[in-house]
């Protein structure tokens, strides 16, 4: 979702990607710390609960999905690149399991 906003000075911000669809609420937070995880060197003080760290996860394989689809007739594993320290933090993760 952090991509997928326009800023301007002088201005409201632009949703330019909105995908009409019911979700739990807490499913968009997974979504937002799912990318800033991947892209954007997010913390992972950002799951803070069972319920964000099980949305988050779900968000993961949400993501895994749409790259796999994107690439499907390409080589996976480069694209998939920065999803390994995520998965990787998040499967070790006894705090939330």
């Amino acid at each position: 979702m952090s991509e997928n906003i326009l800023f301007a000075p002088g201005h409201a911000p632009a949703v330019i990607d909105f995908s009409p669809y019911w979700r739990p609420p807490a499913y968009a937070d997974g979504i937002v710390i799912a990318d800033a995880l991947i892209w954007s060197d997010g913390l992972p003080e950002l799951i803070d609960n069972d319920q964000t760290y099980q949305m988050t996860l779900r968000a993961m394989i949400f993501r895994l999905i749409g790259m796999h689809e994107l690439t499907a007739s390409k080589d996976l594993s480069r694209e998939a690149t920065p999803f390994g320290p995520v998965v990787d933090m998040l499967t070790r993760s006894r705090r939330w399991r």
